[in-house]
């Protein structure tokens, strides 16, 4: 068969970077869905180990697997590649040492061709190298097995959740036209995802939450987000106040606020972290920068958050002095 020949090609675009463990069961776990029509493209970022060998010889065997090699640039060219080169009616994204369940992609192709969504989102269940169960993330109630507008995905956002459910790219099938003219920044490698989120979310008037559980994510120790603290680090600060001002743009200054709020927390975490002048200056920078954002959402505060803004806008110069880089 043909790709293309059911009318319903999805996309899925698997980056890769030093998973020669893992990646031969992400492919496999693409390779293995029932009654979809798939294109694996595998976006290899400059691995030093076996894993640009193993994804070639997928290619070899299977006509509907492509690699492209490109020298070490970072998750967010990497995905850019792969979007650039999709033939699909729809798009996925799976990180390397993840895999999608059995059927997953015929429940959101299905789910996102009933209810006419933009864009589909499922649980996941978070696992250990081993294969062992550590965390159950599933849909909340009251917006599961539903179509949901931008606002209510904000809401849920925001929840104890709501990071690894919503924020993230993986998980969920979009319609092509969502990715339409919008890209990551090829700069950035740490929190792409939220930082083209309000970007993403202002395209979409339907999306469709399910419980149906999509995806197997597996805390590996190299993951990215397990890091120690370094530059790129800071990146998610930055991160997540450009999206608070995109939300302002917007006119969501609930969320905003919302939003807002944790930038602030990490700026006093990383604060007894950062070891560097560099790192420091940064720190320094990221400080004033949610300052002016403050000041800009402070009418659309509640009372508790205005003293606590209040209290990091003036009690930070002096926190700062009392807690030195570990």
């Amino acid at each position: 068969m043909k790709l293309g020949d059911m009318g319903r090609l999805i996309s899925v675009i698997i980056t890769v970077y030093n998973r020669e463990d893992f990646i031969g069961r992400a492919i496999d776990s693409i390779l293995g869905q029932k009654d979809v029509d798939s294109e694996v493209i595998i976006v290899d970022d400059g691995s030093t180990d076996r894993s640009l060998d193993i994804c070639n010889d997928y290619a070899e065997k299977f006509q509907n697997v492509r690699v492209i090699h490109q020298e070490n640039a970072g998750l967010s060219r990497a995905r850019n590649v792969g979007i650039d080169n999709a033939r699909g009616d729809y798009i996925c994204f799976l990180d390397d040492d993840d895999v999608m369940t059995p059927g997953s992609l015929k429940h959101m192709l299905d789910a996102i061709e009933e209810y006419d969504a933009d864009f589909v989102l499922g649980s996941f269940i978070r696992v250990s190298e081993d294969g062992e169960v550590v965390t159950d993330n599933k849909m909340p109630d009251y917006i599961r097995n539903r179509v949901i507008t931008g606002d209510e995905y904000w809401e849920a956002s925001f929840e104890k959740i709501g990071v690894p459910l919503f924020v993230v790219n993986w998980g969920k099938l979009y319609k092509r036209h969502v990715w339409e003219g919008l890209r990551y920044p090829d700069d950035l490698r740490r929190a792409e995802d939220e930082f083209i989120m309000a970007d993403l979310l202002k395209r979409c008037n339907r999306i469709y939450a399910t419980d149906f559980i999509v995806l197997n994510q597996t805390i590996s120790k190299n993951s990215i987000t397990r890091c120690n603290f370094s530059t790129y680090t800071l990146k998610t600060i930055e991160t997540k106040l450009v999206t608070t001002e995109k939300l302002m743009e917007q006119g969501k200054y609930k969320y905003a606020v919302s939003k807002w709020g944790v930038p602030c927390g990490e700026v006093l975490i990383y604060t007894g972290k950062a070891a560097t002048e560099e790192s420091k200056a940064e720190l320094n920078c990221l400080y004033k920068w949610s300052c002016d954002l403050g000041k800009k959402l402070f009418k659309h505060m509640d009372f508790k958050k205005k003293l606590k803004f209040l209290g990091y806008r003036f009690g930070y110069p002096f926190y700062k002095m009392t807690h030195k880089a570990r």
